[in-house]
């Protein structure tokens, strides 16, 4: 069994976190990229669902807490600011389940990220440092 563990803990921290951290940041429009295509190419232009954000939020919060790396920490943060930034209706509540490439609900239908995904429970935002 710890032969398994291993095999599978090499697999997430050298190819399953680093995939998510090397290809679907979206630096030009923040969040992440909402469609990368099975050859790791990406679509600039593709939808931004909220499962998938509420998913990588999770993960990196549950690797960051495990592992402690600053870098997932980090993506976590990102995950959950634009979760709470783009996809929550700050006018009458509910998540959009999907936004544009620049964060623009695409349809009027809202929910939640669903309970099992622990979400934001999992997660809380550090503290601002205090000046």
């Amino acid at each position: 069994m710890t032969d398994f563990r291993q095999r599978v803990e090499t697999e997430l921290r050298s190819g399953i976190l680093p995939f998510w951290l090397n290809h679907t940041i979206d630096q030009e429009r923040g969040g992440f990229l909402g469609r990368i295509f099975h050859d790791a190419t990406v679509d600039p232009q593709g939808e931004k669902g909220l499962i998938l954000n509420a998913r990588i939020l999770w993960t990196f919060a549950r690797a960051y807490r495990f592992y402690k790396d600053p870098i997932y920490l980090a993506t976590a943060q990102r995950a959950y600011d634009y979760l709470t930034t783009h996809f929550l209706d700050h006018e009458f509540g509910g998540y959009y389940w999907m936004l544009d490439c620049d964060g623009k609900p695409t349809e009027p239908r809202k929910g939640r990220p669903s309970r099992s995904t622990h979400w934001p429970s999992t997660f809380t935002p550090p503290a601002s440092p205090r000046h």
